[in-house]
């Protein structure tokens, strides 16, 4: 009874400090609540948008390399992705349930470092990059969408899993697809490139009225740059000519330089500069004019590629999940007469000065027209490279020491995680330690549902908890996972409290945010029904106050969730009260897990990395602070003797 007592104070002390937090700072600065509308708004393509493009090119050793100015470059990878991510923007949200689930996703996304590593020099090795085998950035765009929108219908993942499945097994069908994708990569430029131009050469050089009339652009189009270009020749020929002719006569008459001299050298100048900018001027619209001719034939290939892929499912119905939305969507009128232009032969082979300008000039007008139309098909595409890109991803890493499995889905009463050889993928495969563990399943032979992990500083606990987190997250957004094995009844919350921060701005202390996150995962925990679970896992949370009230928190707040049936949780801490006093208070609900690091004979630091039951006995803290501190010293040294050296 009076341990029931203790835990009511201890959620009345907590419910009370957040009503009075949101009280008092009710008057707070409005950057602080925009920020706080911005942290429960739901999750779009610019959220992924912010995070990945910024972890392109922060940290290169490469040199840059030398633009050269006749030629036009090609553009990054980062160029491409940004310039579609535009186009997405007026997408529907991916992830938009409560302000509550917004800002716990957006919270997990951080904590995992899902498209961006904060803490990391180079920050584009993050877990996306790390599983990323995409060939186009319309797959790049539509994997990282993939991984912000965990699904627990086990029926929706079965059928996306039996697609993957298909392209693993089935190595001539995927090496078909891989190759129609390997076409889209090399127009994905050109296809980006209509989303740019806005026809602005049709508005100023032809009337409304002629922009769509092929004759009338062909001809009106040759006849100003025949024009041009014959304007070009003459002044380049005739006036100079002229001027040598009257210089050469007025010398054999005078044999004397005169100001007349001068004035028909300036003529011939003239001639030859003119001359030189109105062939420049042709050449430039010529270019212009099949510029464009590439931009609107990488959309032609675009169809194509999609009418290709289309039957291909008629044989593979496994794979009419791919097609399906890009086929339904409502066509514009100015879309089927672009179709009638892109069935022509000069949309076809290599873009040429000699092809019809008139066609080149008619489809890019009507193309601005029906932009929009052509966003699916993209999407389409993207989605097909993600998938195998995740096809991809589980054939190489057949015959390693680690990889990549299909997850096996189970229903229960009650929450059940079994992973096998699961392992970190932002760790390289040749460093990455495999581990397994089980949480949960049915009564009779029910697991511990509940680990409290404990280890030496820098032993890896904090890379396990992420690797069971991001096993879980593929194994309900990709359908497979980073293990040898993975069994799972997926859950409908997966939470991540890895990183608390403060708010000055709110005038939110850190032990405040802390705070708020336990009884909002403690409501959460509460709130689910019978056919619902959740997965919690939370790192030396709380550190925003004095250790005995912290250890007092964590104890009672796991302790809290060990009576909920439908809760997993991985703690990690070093809170003695957790491993002395919850595996046996709880009946085994909880258990201890350790990871161990040691000092061997000869004075080295030793990381097995190894997870395992048991409470961790090490106390190394000292050992690495004094070789954290040799290793710099040693580094300043080093600096100062190069640093010398170069004086």
């Amino acid at each position: 009874m009076k341990q029931q007592t203790n835990h009511f104070f201890f959620i009345l002390h907590l419910i009370i400090c957040t009503f009075f937090n949101s009280i008092v700072f009710t008057l707070a600065p409005t950057a602080a609540e925009q920020g706080q509308q911005l942290e429960q708004a739901p999750i779009t393509h610019q959220t992924i948008a912010e995070l990945l493009l910024t972890s392109y090119g922060v940290t290169t050793t490469e040199k840059p390399k030398e633009k050269d100015p006749d030629k036009k470059t090609e553009p990054s990878d980062r160029e491409k992705l940004q310039k579609f991510y535009t186009l997405l923007i007026a997408e529907e949200p991916l992830y938009n349930v409560t302000p509550a689930k917004n800002r716990e996703m957006r919270t997990f996304i951080k904590n995992l470092e899902l498209f961006f590593t904060q803490g990391n020099e180079d920050h584009s090795k993050h877990f996306f990059s790390a599983i990323d085998r995409t060939q186009t950035v319309f797959g790049r765009a539509a994997l990282a969408a993939m991984l912000v929108q965990p699904s627990s219908d086990i029926a929706i993942l079965k059928k996306q899993q039996d697609t993957i499945r298909l392209l693993v097994e089935n190595e001539a069908l995927m090496n078909e697809l891989l190759a129609l994708v390997d076409q889209i990569k090399q127009v994905e430029t050109a296809i980006l490139n209509n989303y740019e131009h806005q026809d602005t050469a049709s508005k100023q050089l032809y009337p409304d009225i002629g922009r769509q009339n092929v004759v009338f652009l062909e001809l009106f189009t040759r006849y100003v740059q025949c024009h041009t270009a014959l304007t070009g020749l003459v002044s380049l020929t005739l006036i100079p000519g002229r001027a040598a002719h009257n210089i050469i006569q007025s010398l054999r008459r005078s044999r004397s330089i005169t100001i007349h001299h001068a004035y028909e050298g300036i003529q011939a100048l003239f001639g030859l500069l003119g001359g030189t900018l109105f062939i420049s001027l042709a050449k430039a619209s010529a270019d212009k004019i099949k510029e464009l001719q590439t931009n609107v034939m990488g959309v032609r290939t675009l169809l194509d590629i999609v009418q290709k892929i289309k039957n291909i499912t008629h044989s593979n119905t496994k794979l009419n999940l791919i097609i399906a939305p890009a086929t339904s969507a409502q066509k514009s009128k100015n879309y089927k007469q672009l179709l009638q232009l892109l069935s022509s032969n000069t949309f076809t082979g290599k873009a040429s000065y000699f092809s019809s300008a008139g066609r080149i000039l008619a489809a890019g007008h009507l193309m601005v027209g029906c932009r929009e139309d052509f966003i699916p098909f993209m999407k389409t595409i993207g989605e097909l490279d993600a998938l195998l890109s995740l096809a991809r991803l589980i054939k190489g890493s057949k015959n390693k020491s680690v990889g990549y499995s299909f997850v096996t889905y189970t229903q229960q009463d009650y929450p059940y995680l079994e992973l096998n050889g699961f392992w970190n993928p932002i760790v390289t495969a040749e460093h990455a330690i495999p581990n397994n563990i089980t949480f949960g399943g049915v009564d009779d032979c029910r697991n511990a549902t509940n680990i409290v992990l404990t280890g030496a500083n820098t032993g890896g606990k904090s890379t396990a908890l992420k690797a069971i987190l991001c096993a879980i997250l593929l194994a309900q957004t990709c359908c497979i996972a980073p293990a040898a094995s993975l069994t799972i009844t997926p859950f409908t919350s997966i939470n991540a409290s890895l990183k608390t921060i403060d708010n000055t701005a709110k005038g939110v202390s850190q032990f405040q945010a802390e705070a708020d996150r336990i009884v909002d995962l403690m409501f959460e925990a509460d709130a689910l029904k019978d056919n619902e679970c959740m997965f919690i896992a939370t790192d030396e949370l709380p550190n925003g106050t004095s250790g005995d009230q912290a250890e007092e928190v964590m104890y009672t707040f796991v302790k809290y969730l060990a009576a909920n049936p439908h809760v997993l949780s991985a703690v990690a801490t070093h809170f003695p009260k957790l491993v002395t006093q919850l595996e046996q208070e709880t009946n085994g609900l909880c258990k201890n897990y350790r990871m161990e690091a040691y000092v061997n004979e000869h004075g080295e630091l030793i990381r097995p990395f190894i997870l395992e039951p048991g409470i961790s006995e090490s106390k190394i803290a000292q050992i690495i602070l004094e070789k954290t501190f040799e290793r710099r010293k040693a580094e300043r040294e080093k600096q100062k003797v190069q640093t010398a050296s170069v004086d």
